[in-house]
C-alpha cells in the first residue's frame, strides 16, 4: 500500500523507472528502487514470503527468522510443504499448529547439545533439523537450496537472500523431522511432535 501523494508520484515516473530497472525480475524489488529514486526508502518486512520459488520449499520455511510468518504466496508453484500430503492437505496442516501459537509458526531456533556434540535448528510447527556436530550458528541460519528460482536466470543464484547448497557430508547433512501434531497440557505447556522425513 503506497500514500495517495507517494502513488501520484510513482504513477508519473513509473515508465522512466520501469525502463531503467529493466533488469530486476522481481516487481517488488523494481517497486522498491523506483520509490527510492523519489526520495522515499522502503524497508523488507521478513515475513512476507512472496515466494517466487519452485519445487520444495522446505529448505526456505525451515529457516524462516524470527518475525511474523504473514503469508505464503504462489502456492502452485510449489511442491506440498509436508511429505506425504497434498497441497491443501499440507495448509490446513500448518494451520493445525498455528491455532496454538501464530505468532512462532516456523520462526526458527537454534540449540546445541555440547555433549553429545549436536546442533537442533527447530522450526517451530514445521520442522526440525539434528546435525551430529556442533555447526555455526551463522552457518545453520541460511536457508537450504533445496528449491529453485521462479525463472531460470544467466546469474545465478537467483535469490535476494543467502543460501547454502544441500550436502553431501553426513556431518553437515541433517536428519529432518516435519511436525505431526500439536496439543496443551493440563498445565496449559504446548507440546509439538515431528515426525522423522
Amino acid at each position: 500500500m503506497l500514500s495517495y501523494p507517494l502513488a501520484r508520484e510513482f504513477a508519473h515516473n513509473v515508465m522512466s523507472s520501469l525502463k531503467r530497472y529493466a533488469h530486476l525480475k522481481s516487481s517488488h524489488r523494481t517497486t522498491m528502487v523506483c520509490m527510492a529514486d523519489l526520495g522515499v526508502n522502503l524497508t523488507l518486512l521478513q515475513g512476507i514470503h512472496q515466494i517466487d520459488l519452485r519445487g520444495d520449499i522446505s529448505g526456505f520455511l525451515s529457516y524462516h527468522p524470527k518475525s511474523l510468518l504473514t503469508y505464503i504466496h504462489h502456492f502452485d508453484m510449489f511442491d506440498p510443504i509436508f511429505p506425504f500430503m497434498d497441497r491443501a492437505q499440507s495448509i490446513f496442516h500448518l494451520q493445525n499448529a498455528a491455532k496454538y501459537d501464530q505468532s512462532r509458526m516456523s520462526q526458527q531456533t537454534i540449540c546445541h547439545h555440547r555433549s553429545k556434540s549436536w546442533t537442533f535448528s527447530v522450526s517451530w510447527g514445521y520442522s526440525v533439523h539434528i546435525y551430529e556436530k556442533i555447526m555455526p550458528r551463522s552457518w545453520i541460519q541460511s536457508p537450504i537450496e533445496t528449491f529453485k528460482p521462479w525463472q531460470n536466470s544467466p546469474n545465478p543464484p537467483g535469490y535476494m537472500f543467502d543460501v547454502r547448497s544441500t550436502s553431501r557430508d553426513p556431518c553437515e547433512a541433517s536428519h529432518v523431522f516435519f511436525f505431526n501434531s500439536v496439543e496443551r497440557t493440563p498445565k496449559n505447556e504446548i507440546v509439538t511432535t515431528y515426525t522423522r522425513a
